[in-house]
């Protein structure tokens, strides 16, 4: 179905190594793109000069948490097996198999195997690594006869290796409900292992399930996760620890991934994980999971507060944008969801009814996000709109407002600038008048202090609430 053959997967892509090399380039070439709008110096991951002084450094308090824990799981007994002869691939029952469960077993091998062409000869991204433990250095997916109803995939890893965080691992799913797609996260997250075993498994899931979706149509299992974080966008979905929304962080990877576009689809965030491994050492419970791959993001954009905040706030943006109203503008889109996934509004006011005060239903999460709808629906010529935010120390805030025709589509923006040490935002709007609605869109930046930005290892976290005041404070009358 998805398969991929070796002349199409040598145009398209020399490999996940070949990418790296590049970008080993760019660490150390002259900037491709001397200065920026504005005369910013582009991040050494887009080519820019490595600075005088060095790179800045995150500094980790040791008495926050560092990574998920250490744990590693013991191989089942299979009761039958069967290997591919194309590929590095395995699949194995665990229990008593039925005539059923052998059928099953053949046919997940076929779709394994398109899998791993569409994963590692299409994409390019690299195999998982080989282990001794299933009888075959191949990648082994196990299917369990003692199914829950639930089919969900597991994964888990062998050993950490001695020289740096990474892992070989083996998929475990029941075979009630097992499709394609599982299999194509099952080697996509086993890929991931071999590059940062020190990931969190709910941030690993996440992105597994993104590059999962640029060979493969989404399961059920992901449509929901996508459904349930939009009309919950006030949680963040880049935790991690794994849970029923993890799979929805395909909406941060795909923004992420589209909007940079330096690479073939998904080698990019790939890459950012092997570019934050590092080394657990001693007898520690849990990984140390320092730099994470959202300091590789930081650090692609020079550590700089500001530049991090747009793209958080773009990624918050692009979430209205999806499916039905994907326009191409606002990445990624996401056209297969179609209206599924469209988010909750907090508020949805008339320009008629302000002044209005109104108060976040509901605390905002770290990347946890809010949307308020201004209907424009009695605005005399050169009215004037101002407003003003507050929000809950000593978190960051993002905030942009856009204006918006009959059509949802965006006609103006006002990128409101980023605040480091306030909790309080003002400011007056002109020449909206001809737009239908104003939509406010807000973002938690998520930090434990102002010198450690937000890290998905660090948990749990504090949810933060707003406060948005609107009022109409022209002259003019509205007839």
């Amino acid at each position: 179905m998805w398969r991929r053959n070796v002349e199409f997967a040598a145009a398209f892509t020399r490999g996940f190594c070949a990418t790296l090399g590049v970008l080993a380039l760019l660490l150390v070439s002259e900037p491709a793109r001397a200065v920026e709008a504005g005369g910013r110096v582009p991040g050494l991951l887009f080519g820019g000069a490595a600075a005088a002084t060095g790179p800045a450094v995150i500094e980790v308090d040791a008495d926050l948490p560092r990574g998920a824990r250490l744990e590693y799981r013991a191989r089942p007994a299979a009761a039958v097996s069967t290997c591919s002869a194309k590929r590095p691939v395995c699949v194995h029952v665990v229990g008593t198999p039925t005539p059923e469960h052998r059928h099953r077993l053949a046919r997940a091998l076929d779709e394994l195997e398109d899998a791993y062409d569409a994963l590692f000869l299409g994409l390019g991204l690299p195999r998982p690594l080989t282990d001794l433990l299933g009888g075959s250095p191949a990648a082994d997916v196990y299917l369990t006869t003692a199914d829950n109803g639930r089919g969900a995939l597991s994964v888990a890893a062998d050993f950490a290796s001695v020289a740096q965080d990474t892992s070989s691992g083996f998929c475990l799913v029941g075979t009630a409900n097992t499709a394609a797609f599982e299999l194509t996260q099952c080697l996509a997250e086993l890929s991931l292992l071999g590059l940062d075993a020190a990931e969190g498994p709910g941030v690993r899931r996440g992105l597994a399930t993104y590059l999962s979706t640029q060979v493969a149509l989404p399961n059920a299992a992901t449509l929901a996760a996508i459904d349930d974080a939009q009309a919950n966008p006030q949680v963040n979905v880049v935790s991690r620890d794994l849970d029923a929304l993890s799979a929805a962080a395909v909406l941060f990877w795909g923004y992420l991934d589209a909007s940079w576009s330096v690479a073939t689809p998904g080698t990019l965030p790939a890459a950012m994980f092997a570019m934050s491994r590092g080394r657990t050492t001693g007898s520690l419970t849990d990984w140390n999971n320092a730099p994470d791959a959202l300091d590789v993001v930081r650090s692609a954009l020079d550590n700089d507060a500001s530049a991090v905040a747009d793209l958080v706030g773009g990624y918050a943006l692009s979430r209205w944008f999806l499916g039905g109203r994907a326009d191409g503008a606002h990445v990624p889109g996401f056209v297969w969801l179609s209206d599924l996934g469209r988010p909750r509004v907090d508020w949805v006011l008339n320009y008629s009814s302000l002044p209005r005060n109104v108060k976040s239903p509901k605390a905002l999460e770290p990347y946890g996000i809010s949307y308020t709808w201004l209907d424009l629906d009695h605005v005399a010529s050169g009215a004037e709109l101002s407003f003003r935010i507050d929000w809950e120390a000593p978190v960051a805030f993002q905030w942009l407002v856009v204006a918006l025709d009959r059509e949802g589509r965006e006609m103006r923006r006002w990128d409101l600038p980023y605040l480091e040490r306030e909790t309080r935002i003002e400011k007056t709007l002109l020449n909206f008048e001809e737009a239908a609605a104003l939509l406010f869109v807000g973002v938690n930046l998520g930090a434990v202090d102002l010198r450690h930005p937000f890290d998905p290892d660090q948990q749990p976290w504090e949810p933060h609430a707003y406060t948005l005041y609107l009022a109409d404070t022209s002259e003019a009358v509205v007839p």
